[in-house]
């Protein structure tokens, strides 16, 4: 997502399965402006990302900054609030849904799923 090899307005649906969360928020506006560049205007992005909003999150060291949590799996994890999400994808995207919800396998952790479109 830092070095997306597409043209612009190539892509008219991607799909964010959890990439965001493992970004440095320093890097988020690389992030965004490779997104917006290759989705064409009106184009679809769907995201799921965690929440901070559950038990896991409450239960486990943050480093650095306060929403950054060592998963063993996969490293340290960002962990998203609401407002965090509407204020990074504002201006370039149309929020079509922002929902919360327990994670199916493990219900100490909560994503937000959204879907938004490009403007």
């Amino acid at each position: 997502a830092l070095a997306l090899p597409n043209d612009k307005d190539y892509i008219n649906i991607t799909n964010d399965d959890g990439c965001l969360h493992h970004i440095e928020p320093t890097d988020w506006s690389l992030y965004l402006n490779n997104i917006t560049r290759v989705i064409k205007r009106g184009g679809i992005l769907r995201i799921k990302e965690f929440s901070k909003n559950c038990t896991y999150f409450d239960q486990n060291t943050s480093v650095g900054s306060p929403q950054w949590v060592w998963l063993c799996s996969s490293g340290y994890t960002y962990f998203f609030g609401e407002s965090d999400l509407r204020r990074l994808f504002q201006s370039k995207f149309e929020i079509i849904t922002l929902e919360e919800s327990t994670h199916s396998a493990a219900s100490d952790k909560k994503f937000f799923f959204l879907v938004l479109r490009a403007l």
